[in-house]
C-alpha cells in the first residue's frame, strides 16, 4: 500500500503531478487499495481511483465544516447518535465519530465501497454498517454509475439495479431502532440528497435531526424540477435556519428559512453550474437547535475576521 500525507500536495503544481502519477499507476497497475493519513482521522484505506486523498491534499479545509458541526452537536448532546447516508468509504463517519458521536449508522449500497467502509469503520462499538441504498421516488427506474470514488443514479436507462437493495429510512430503522433518536442526519448521494429528504419527510418530521446535505444542482436537477418546495416543506415541519458552505468546507453565509426573500434564493443560483465540480454543503437546523446554529455562525464569522 502507498501512504501519502496531504501536506505534500498543497501546491497546484504538486497536485497536478500527483494526479498524473495516480492515473499512470491506475493504467499500469490497476485500481489497488492505498492508505492515506488524514490528520484527526488517522489512516484511511481507499481505492487508488478515489479522489478523496488528492482533494483533501489540495483543500485542507475540506470536511472541516462537518467536524465543527459534530463538535457543536456533541457540546449539547453528549454521545449523540448519527446517521450517515452515502457513507462511501467511511471517512465522514470517522469524522463524526471522532468528534462527538457515540455511534454512527453507516448506510452505503455501493458494493465497490462497502469493503473499504468495513475496513475503515470496523469498530462495532462506534459504527453500524448497513449495506443498502435509501429509497426515493423513482428509484426503480435508475441505474448506478461510479466514477472517481463516488456513485450516482442515472434515470431513464434500460438497465436497473435490484430494487430489493433499497429501503426507506423508516424501514432501515425498524432493523436499527437504536438510531431512531439520531441527532444528526448526514446525506451525500451525488444529487439525491433532496429527493431522499422529500421521500422520507415523514421520519424527518417526527424526529427533526440536524441535516447536513450536499447541494449539487448539476445532478439533482435530473431528479427534481425545483429544490425550493423541499426547503418549504422543511420550514413547515420546524426547520428554521440554514448555513451554506462551498464545496471545500468554507463558510459562505447563513439565513432564516422562514424569512427567505427572492434575493436570498440567489445564493443557490451561484451553484447552478454546468458541471459537478462546484457545489454547496448545507446545514439545516430545527427550531429546537437554533442555539447551535447561532453558536456555529459566530464561530465561523470569527474565523473570517
Amino acid at each position: 500500500m502507498l501512504c501519502a500525507r496531504r501536506e505534500g500536495f498543497v501546491s497546484s503544481c504538486s497536485y497536478r503531478i500527483g494526479r498524473f502519477a495516480r492515473w499512470a499507476w491506475l493504467a499500469v497497475i490497476g485500481d489497488s487499495a492505498v492508505k492515506y493519513y488524514f490528520p484527526g482521522l488517522g489512516e484511511i484505506i481507499l481505492p487508488m481511483s478515489h479522489d478523496l486523498g488528492p482533494i483533501v491534499a489540495k483543500y485542507p479545509e475540506y470536511g472541516s465544516n462537518l467536524v465543527k458541526l459534530a463538535k457543536k452537536i456533541g457540546s449539547k448532546y453528549p454521545s449523540f447518535l448519527a446517521i450517515d447516508i452515502g457513507a462511501n468509504i467511511g471517512d465522514t463517519a470517522r469524522a463524526i465519530a471522532t468528534n462527538g458521536a457515540r455511534q454512527v449508522l453507516c448506510i452505503e449500497g455501493a458494493r465497490q465501497f462497502v469493503p473499504y467502509l468495513n475496513a475503515n469503520c470496523f469498530d462495532s462499538a462506534k459504527f453500524v454498517i448497513d449495506p443498502i441504498f435509501v429509497r426515493w421516488e423513482g428509484y426503480t427506474q435508475a441505474k448506478t454509475v461510479a466514477k472517481s470514488g463516488s456513485l450516482r443514479f442515472v434515470l431513464g436507462k434500460e438497465e436497473s439495479i435490484e430494487t430489493t437493495r433499497a429501503e426507506t429510512i423508516d424501514a432501515i430503522l425498524l432493523r436499527r431502532p437504536e438510531f431512531a433518536s439520531a441527532r444528526l442526519l448526514k446525506i451525500d448521494t451525488d444529487g439525491l440528497d433532496l429527493p431522499i429528504i422529500q421521500s422520507n419527510i415523514g421520519w424527518i418530521s417526527n424526529n427533526r435531526p440536524i441535516l447536513f446535505i450536499e447541494y449539487l444542482p448539476y445532478f439533482f436537477l435530473a431528479h427534481l424540477n425545483d429544490a425550493k418546495p423541499i426547503f418549504y416543506d422543511l420550514t413547515g415541519i420546524g426547520y428554521r435556519s440554514i448555513m451554506i458552505y462551498d464545496h471545500v468546507g468554507r463558510y459562505i453565509t447563513n439565513m432564516n428559512l422562514c424569512n427567505m426573500k427572492a434575493a436570498d434564493w440567489d445564493i443557490f443560483e451561484y451553484f447552478r453550474r454546468d458541471n459537478d465540480e462546484y457545489y454547496a454543503d448545507i446545514i439545516l437546523f430545527p427550531e429546537a437547535d437554533q442555539d447551535l446554529s447561532d453558536e456555529l455562525v459566530i464561530m465561523e464569522r470569527e474565523v473570517l475576521t
